[in-house]
């Protein structure tokens, strides 16, 4: 199986999940970013989980819209 094999209703079950996630990470940067400094272990690890969630979701979306100037994925 490829990614471009999974339909519609496949790709928003995994999508939601991984937004709410990607939200209380860019929610945790925020804080991370006011108390702690670029050095420490845990800010660089709060910052390349949120970039790989950031990646995961913009993949999950662009397989629903086929990417940018394509058309939509039709429904199967």
């Amino acid at each position: 199986m490829r990614s471009n094999d999974l339909e519609r209703w496949q790709l928003d079950r995994i999508k939601e999940p991984v937004g709410i996630g990607l939200g209380y990470l860019s929610k945790l940067c925020k804080r991370i970013d006011q108390t702690m400094m670029p050095d420490d272990p845990l800010f660089q690890a709060a910052h390349k989980a949120h970039e790989a969630m950031q990646a995961l979701f913009m993949t999950l979306h662009y397989l629903e819209c086929d990417g940018t100037g394509k058309p939509r994925r039709p429904e199967r």
